[in-house]
């Protein structure tokens, strides 16, 4: 696998977390998640589910140190060093614990402009996208 990461500014940088994030912390979740399991999995699928989600965190952890590595290259040190605290919970908490994964999530909106900035217009236009229903009356 080829992974190539081109990052000159920090909202390119912004924007390939949330490609990455999204993608891969949902495959992880199918994965870690035993009510998405058959109830009749062989040893064979409990294998294959593991090494997918070895490969889904690998491939995450490897766009972030890349778009880590791309910031600092291109001056951008403040940026690096909030994308190397979202890295280093990748590498220090259990993947697969849905605890770990929701403070991974809550980090990343907490860094990333572009999530903070699409909370806030949640917000404005009144929908709060914490609640189970986003329904219109």
């Amino acid at each position: 696998m080829v992974i190539k990461v081109i990052c000159r500014t920090p909202k390119e940088a912004w924007i390939l977390l949330i490609r990455a994030m999204s993608g891969m912390m949902i495959e992880i979740e199918k994965n870690s998640n035993p009510q998405f399991h058959p109830k009749d999995e062989t040893g064979e699928e409990k294998i294959s589910r593991k090494e997918e989600i070895t490969r889904h965190h690998a491939e995450l952890v490897g766009y972030l140190y890349l778009a880590v590595r791309q910031m600092q290259k291109h001056q951008h040190p403040d940026v690096a060093a909030k994308i190397q605290q979202l890295l280093d919970m990748l590498t220090d908490l259990n993947i697969t614990d849905p605890a770990a994964r929701d403070a991974i999530q809550k980090k990343h909106g907490e860094i990333n402009p572009i999530v903070a900035e699409g909370k806030a217009e949640l917000e404005l236009m009144g929908t709060d996208d914490d609640s189970p229903t986003n329904s219109v009356h």
